[in-house]
């Protein structure tokens, strides 16, 4: 996925070419799917990143053993992450979900695509 954060605050996620999340358990196969955009605006305020103003335009497919589940998505209005920043990557952690970002560019409106 694609993250762009503009000066202001303003952000913008993008899933068009985003890899499925896979895992196995107890022998099933499990996929999740992730496609859309979603917009928010976001602050930093002792070292937590708070997500608000959430406008999302996702949908989520999840199949167990190929054979898709009914998915209901709640989109959130607000989400807030403890995070750690360095030059070249961004890493959040709210105890149950950790992401990282690696950076692409320092141009929030540049195209960077990777394959």
């Amino acid at each position: 996925m694609i993250r762009r954060i503009w000066p202001d605050g303003r952000s913008s996620d993008d899933y068009t070419k985003a890899s499925p999340l896979t895992a196995t358990k107890d022998g099933n196969r499990y996929a999740e799917t992730i496609r859309g955009t979603r917009d928010q605006r976001a602050r930093t305020d002792d070292s937590v990143l708070s997500l608000d103003a959430i406008v999302s335009r996702q949908t989520v497919e999840i199949t167990e053993n190929d054979q898709q589940l009914p998915v209901t998505v709640n989109p959130t209005q607000s989400e807030a992450y403890p995070y750690t920043c360095s030059a070249g990557d961004l890493a959040l952690n709210n105890g149950t979900t950790f992401e990282t970002y690696e950076r692409l560019s320092t141009d929030p409106d540049s195209r960077t695509s990777t394959t």
